[in-house]
């Protein structure tokens, strides 16, 4: 059972760095930090969206946190368990509690398997007796909002979205409590994107699963995570609910993003970030700059910012921010925190929340 008065899962500099090799002898050149010091927390019932471009290390965190990649250097724990680097029996329980639904649906699925064949295989695993298999896999068809009609169908056979579906239903078969969802509906149609997302709000309200929320499309996390955090090469660079990050975006890189997401034409008034377009490509990880290593893309950045790295900063009454701007020891060298506008609230009221920042 798990205790209410710690999270179910707590990430706490987490580190992974995969060997560089090269030569005749193959030996270690270097380093890809792709995780580099990544700390949080998720409550049980609740959703982290963890967003940024690709190749900034998200899809690396959570396959750290499920045992496929070693750790480098950090601690996981889960209900309390620390299973950082797990034994094969802390591995064999974790799986029953934790499953990942991956990105492509299609691969993620044995093309000789029916779907049938492919949701009992969990189901044996957690030795359901074969008299009840039929019913069981029933049950989770019906759950992700399909039918027996599909038992018998092969992956080939499928749209892309049934096919996600099928994903999902294989995860939860053994009845987990974290699911960690790694871009499932970056590979889908919008209309099938919105889908899936309504069907993993139902599946988390009726079972009480909690989310790690994966994924670069920040339109889908707006209304389905309770905190958000903004990832960049290896760091969080601002981390806070999900109604403070997407409202008052504070990190540069933020902003960025958040400008990036089309609106209609009736959330104009309401949702209005200032356009900050991206400068360059995402740094390689073998190769992450010094200081802070957005200063290569900052529209903000001096040179302070080429060589001290920023701390993880708690703004008042906000998220916590990696960024000189906020860092009082550097306050000086800005002649001012750059104007935000804050959605949904007009230009007097936005003044003087950024006064109160100051």
């Amino acid at each position: 059972m798990t205790d209410m008065s710690e999270p179910l899962l707590s990430v706490d500099d987490l580190k992974k760095y995969f060997p560089v090799k090269g030569g005749i002898l193959k030996r270690t050149t270097g380093h890809v930090k792709a995780v580099d010091g990544v700390s949080f927390d998720i409550n049980s019932g609740d959703t982290l969206a963890l967003i940024g471009e690709s190749g900034s290390g998200k899809s690396t965190v959570a396959r750290t946190i499920i045992g496929l990649h070693e750790t480098t250097d950090g601690t996981i724990r889960f209900d309390g368990e620390d299973i950082t680097n797990p034994s094969d029996e802390q591995l064999t329980h974790l799986r029953s509690r934790v499953q990942m639904v991956f990105q492509d649906p299609t691969s993620s699925l044995n093309p000789r398997r029916t779907v049938g064949k492919s949701l009992a295989v969990p189901l044996k695993a957690r030795g359901v007796p074969s008299s009840e298999i039929r019913d069981r896999v029933s049950e989770l068809l019906v759950r992700v909002e399909l039918n027996d009609e599909y038992w018998n169908k092969y992956p080939h056979e499928l749209s892309g979205g049934q096919k996600q579906r099928i994903n999902i239903a294989r995860a939860l078969a053994v009845q987990p409590d974290l699911l960690l969802l790694d871009e499932p509906t970056s590979a889908l149609d919008v209309s099938v994107q919105a889908k899936i997302i309504a069907l993993l709000e139902d599946l988390q309200e009726e079972f009480g699963l909690t989310y790690l929320f994966i994924t670069h499309d920040l339109s889908l996390v707006r209304n389905f995570a309770d905190e958000t955090a903004v990832m960049y090469l290896g760091e969080i660079q601002e981390h806070g609910s999900t109604e403070e990050v997407f409202h008052r975006p504070r990190h540069p890189y933020s902003r960025a993003l958040l400008s990036a997401i089309p609106v209609t034409s009736a959330e104009e008034e309401a949702y209005k970030p200032r356009h900050e377009p991206l400068r360059g490509e995402i740094p390689s990880p073998r190769d992450v700059p010094t200081g802070c290593r957005f200063h290569t893309r900052c529209p903000y950045a001096t040179d302070d910012c080429t060589t001290a790295e920023p701390d993880f900063t708690a703004i008042a009454s906000g998220p916590h921010v990696r960024c000189h701007i906020y860092d009082d020891a550097y306050r000086d060298i800005f002649d001012e925190i750059p104007d935000v506008a804050v959605v949904g609230a007009t230009d007097d009221e936005t003044d003087e929340i950024t006064q109160m920042e100051r």
